[in-house]
């Protein structure tokens, strides 16, 4: 079995970095709560970060080497009812014309976490 799919792979692009900001929020409240070091919390939130930013370029990546340039319409589709009385689903899908910059917001995402990080490590 393969994590990504066609149904699921722009969910895991958009959603990965959501994950990552979970995580990095509960480990600050486990700070709060037990008193961890501010800079073992900060290490790993940068971690978690670049992590999560990683898994969501190459989920984009995937999705770029998925999309099949020759069909026209939309592709990778994922949908599903969310609130049925309210009509509200999540729709998620790609067309040739979003190819690109799904690539662009995938990979935007990592370069930020690198010059980051680089720009903190920096001297003023």
């Amino acid at each position: 079995m393969y994590l990504f799919t066609d149904g699921n792979v722009l969910s895991l692009a958009t959603f990965f970095p959501l994950a990552g900001a979970i995580v990095i929020v509960l480990l600050m409240m486990a700070r709060a709560m037990f008193g961890l070091g501010k800079g073992l919390v900060d290490q790993a939130s940068r971690v978690i970060a670049l992590v999560t930013s990683f898994l969501s370029m190459v989920a984009a990546i995937a999705a770029w080497s998925m999309f099949d340039g020759t069909k026209h319409g939309v592709q990778l589709v994922a949908k599903a009812v969310w609130i049925r009385d309210f009509n509200v689903e999540y729709f998620v899908r790609i067309s040739h014309s979003t190819r690109r910059s799904s690539l662009i917001t995938g990979t935007t995402g990592l370069t930020q976490g690198f010059t980051g990080s680089a720009a903190r490590g920096a001297p003023s």
